[in-house]
C-alpha cells in the first residue's frame, strides 16, 4: 500500500513538473558598455539571472578597481595590443554560426520580441571611422539575419551610426527572448556541447608533446 501512494505521489510531480516545462517563461536581456543585466519572468514571479549578487559580485568589483588603478599609470595609446571591435564580432558570428547550425527544429520555437540595438563607433580619423562602420555594419547585419534564420524574431529597432568627430563606441542592446523552459534546455544543452567539441578540436597540440611521441619510439 505504500508503494502505491509513493508510486502516485511520484507520478503527480512528474506529471507537475512536465506541465511546468511547458509554461513559456520570458527573459529580458539589457547590455550596455558599463552594465549588463538579464531578468527572467515566469507565471508571476521575477528572478534576476544575472548579475549575480553576494561574493562573486563584491571580489568582480574589487578586479574593476585594481584593473581601472593599473590603468591610471598607463599611456594612452601603450600597453597591450586590443583585439579589433570587427574582430570581436566576427568571432561572435563563427560562434553563432558553428553552434546554431542544424539546430532550426528547436531554434524555431525560441522568439526574440522588443528588439532593440543602438551602436555608435568612431575612429581618430574621419576615413579610419568610415573604414570601421562599414566592417562593424557589415558584421552587425550578417550576425542579425543569421539570428533572423535561426529564431523567430522581430526587430523593432537596428541602429548603426559613424560618429567622425571623435572616437566613440556607444552600444546598447535590449531584447526579449520567449520560449518553453524545455526547448530552452534542450538547446543549451546541445550548444554547450557542440562548443566543446569544437574548443576539443581547435585546441593547439601542448609543446613537446610531438618530442614526447618522437621519444617514445627511439
Amino acid at each position: 500500500m505504500v508503494w502505491v501512494w509513493i508510486g502516485r505521489i511520484l507520478l503527480g510531480l512528474l506529471l507537475l513538473l512536465a506541465v511546468l516545462l511547458l509554461i513559456p517563461l520570458k527573459i529580458q536581456v539589457e547590455i550596455g558598455l558599463e552594465e549588463q543585466r538579464a531578468t527572467l519572468r515566469y507565471l508571476f514571479l521575477r528572478f534576476p539571472v544575472y548579475p549575480f549578487k553576494g561574493a562573486e559580485e563584491a571580489e568582480q568589483a574589487e578586479e574593476d578597481e585594481v584593473r581601472a588603478a593599473k590603468g591610471k599609470g598607463k599611456k594612452k595609446g601603450k600597453g597591450g595590443k586590443k583585439t579589433p571591435l570587427s574582430q570581436q564580432l566576427g568571432l561572435v558570428m563563427d560562434i553563432l554560426r558553428s553552434t546554431l547550425s542544424g539546430l532550426r527544429f528547436l531554434t524555431r520555437h525560441i522568439h526574440l520580441r522588443r528588439f532593440d540595438l543602438r551602436l555608435r563607433v568612431g575612429d581618430d580619423e574621419p576615413h579610419e571611422t568610415a573604414i570601421l562602420y562599414g566592417q562593424v555594419g557589415g558584421i552587425v547585419h550578417a550576425c542579425l539575419g543569421l539570428v533572423a534564420n535561426t529564431y523567430d524574431c522581430r526587430f523593432d529597432r537596428v541602429q548603426v551610426e559613424p560618429n567622425f568627430s571623435e572616437p566613440e563606441f556607444f552600444l546598447d542592446l535590449s531584447f526579449q527572448i520567449v520560449a518553453l523552459p524545455i526547448i530552452l534546455l534542450i538547446t543549451a544543452g546541445i550548444v554547450a556541447v557542440k562548443l566543446l567539441q569544437n574548443r576539443s578540436v581547435k585546441a593547439p597540440d601542448k609543446p613537446g608533446a610531438k618530442e614526447d611521441k618522437g621519444g617514445a619510439h627511439k
